[in-house]
């Protein structure tokens, strides 16, 4: 199996001009949306994704180990 260009080369698009506007700079900071405001399978996947994180702080907690996020721009330990 070949695999396909990664440059842009042979689609006659410039990868810079292609690939330009995933390199903007954030102007805004994100806010969370509100689930009231959420559709319903957005609402469900909100409260699968709290609950697992609920899941996974407590066994971290339990086996005394830092949970590993990912806070401005850098990897970080914190306490569960």
């Amino acid at each position: 199996m070949g695999s396909a260009p990664v440059s842009g080369v042979g689609f006659g698009v410039s990868p810079k001009r292609t690939f330009n506007c995933l390199m903007k700079p954030q102007t805004g900071v994100l806010k969370p949306i509100p689930e009231k405001e959420m559709s319903e399978w957005a609402r469900v996947a909100s409260q699968a994704h709290r609950r697992a994180t609920r899941k996974k702080r407590a066994e971290l907690r339990h086996r005394d180990l830092p949970m590993i996020i990912w806070k401005d721009g850098r990897v970080r330990e914190v306490s569960a």
